[in-house]
Formats: C-alpha cells, structure tokens, sequence
C-alpha cells in the first residue's frame, strides 16, 4: 500500500482522502493546511498526522508520495517549488485538483 501525504484539505482534499481510503491502494498518513483551524480537526476525523507547513511533511519518512490537492492556480507553484523539486528522487508528486465543483 502506498502512504501518501496530501497538501490541501479543503473540499477536494476531502474528496481524495475518501477516495484514498475506499481505494484499498493508498493510505494518507499526513495531511498539510495552511488553515490549521479547518485542516486539524479534518486531519484527527482520518486519523493522519497533521501540519501547517509542507516542509513538516517532507521530515516525515512516512510519506512515500505526495498528493497536491490546492486550486489549479497553487498546484503549478508548488509542484515546482523548491521543497518538492529536492524531494522528487524519493517521492512521488500527484497534482489533483477539480475543474468545477458543479
């Protein structure tokens, strides 16, 4: 089974924490929000660890892939950045993220 962490845990991020665990496949073990207030409780609701900061998530040698779920406008960004291009070697990147919501 694949553990994976996820950056982004709003409506999305929900979405493809279900769907991870449904999947029999991946595992999520750590989930990342920059709203702490929203993403903590819905981190404890699936039992993954919890961080504010994706660098938090890197340190975790649990995490074998990452899974991008922010808007489209954020996921190019940081699927770039520096934090994930110095990890890319070891982890796998998935950027996910839903055109519309209708």
């Amino acid at each position: 089974m694949l553990q994976a962490g996820i950056i982004g845990m709003g409506w999305w991020g929900q979405m493809l924490l279900k769907a991870g665990a449904a999947s029999g496949g991946l595992r999520f073990v750590h989930g990342v929000s920059l709203n702490e207030e929203a993403g903590r409780p819905i981190a404890e609701r699936h039992g993954i660890r919890f961080s504010g900061r994706v660098e938090d998530m890197f340190q975790d040698s649990a995490v074998q892939a990452v899974v991008i779920a922010t808007p489209p406008a954020n996921s190019e960004g940081m699927a770039t950045s520096d934090a994930m291009v110095s990890r890319s070697c070891t982890r796998r990147s998935i950027v996910s993220a839903p055109c519309s919501r209708a």
